[in-house]
């Protein structure tokens, strides 16, 4: 087999998923709900339209991830003083502890990849990713937002 960008792209996603699944069930979360977790953990508290914006998912499936995050004991609803038809969210002390766990997990993957290379190669390598990614050779001509496309993924798994 040929070793082209296909190829080199899939091994890293691969070797990622591997690396994701291992702390996500260390952490005892699931890839959907890590997202919810990052969103909300970002500020002291929020309401779950802000969540939704962050996450880029719409109404349903943040009522949904949030309640099985509050169901988890990860999640706390706290009534907005404000509007009583409203709450704010707010991490628990489990919801904290996997906050700070899980924060990190793609920086910590980047850099054990990236560990055989020097710092120039690094930055080398980032800047190349990204021409390749947002050139205006690239056929598709725009920038793909890779938040909404994860997102997309989770809810195609469901």
């Amino acid at each position: 087999m040929d070793k082209n960008l296909v190829f080199y792209m899939n091994a890293l996603r691969t070797s990622f998923m591997q690396y994701y699944k291992e702390k996500m069930d260390e952490i005892g979360l699931s890839k959907g709900l890590h997202y919810f977790i990052i969103a909300i953990g970002s500020t002291s508290k929020c309401s779950p339209n802000e969540v939704a914006q962050r996450t880029k998912m719409d109404a349903g499936h943040t009522t949904r991830y949030v309640n099985k995050l509050v169901d988890a004991g990860y999640v706390i609803k706290e009534p907005n003083p404000n509007d009583g038809r409203s709450c704010y969210l707010k991490l628990t002390d489990k919801g904290l502890n996997a906050y700070k766990q899980s924060k990190n997990i793609f920086k910590d993957w980047t850099e054990s990849m990236m560990s055989n290379l020097t710092q120039d190669e690094s930055e080398q390598l980032m800047i190349l990713l990204s021409k390749l990614f947002n050139g205006k050779e690239n056929q598709f001509n725009e920038q793909i937002d890779l938040t909404s496309y994860e997102n997309q993924e989770l809810r195609n798994k469901e």
